[in-house]
């Protein structure tokens, strides 16, 4: 028999005067166990780079907020060459994804000369 888990989650991300709250629920076949909080600022102007999953195997959602610079993201991505944007992000926004792909989530700043500034909650099993 397989495990199934109902998962709820609810974020408040908070900082310069601002408070945002998250909801979100979704089915999983495994019981998120680890969840991280984090900041990424990209190294190389207009190349994409992977998003740290801070020692998380099996990612169930992720909150990112655009904190310096607009973003683009290919949330199923095999390595920067292969990189095909599917979600943007202007700066200051939030997205909540929850990858389905097998890949890992890469970023990238909308403007090529520009590094963007992420910060994120990524929640899943390790």
């Amino acid at each position: 028999m397989t495990a199934a888990a109902t998962v709820s989650i609810i974020a408040e991300v908070t900082g310069l005067g601002e408070s945002l709250v998250f909801a979100e629920k979704f089915s999983v076949s495994t019981t998120p166990i680890k969840a991280v909080l984090n900041r990424q600022i990209q190294t190389t102007t207009n190349v994409a780079e992977a998003l740290n999953l801070c020692g998380i195997s099996t990612v169930e959602l992720v909150i990112i907020k655009a904190t310096a610079n607009d973003l683009i993201i290919d949330t199923d991505c095999a390595n920067n060459a292969a990189f095909t944007q599917d979600q943007s992000i202007a700066e200051g926004e939030c997205r909540i994804l929850k990858p389905d792909g097998t890949d890992g989530i890469f970023i990238k700043n909308e403007d090529g000369t520009e590094v963007v500034t992420v910060d994120y909650l990524i929640v899943g099993s390790a």
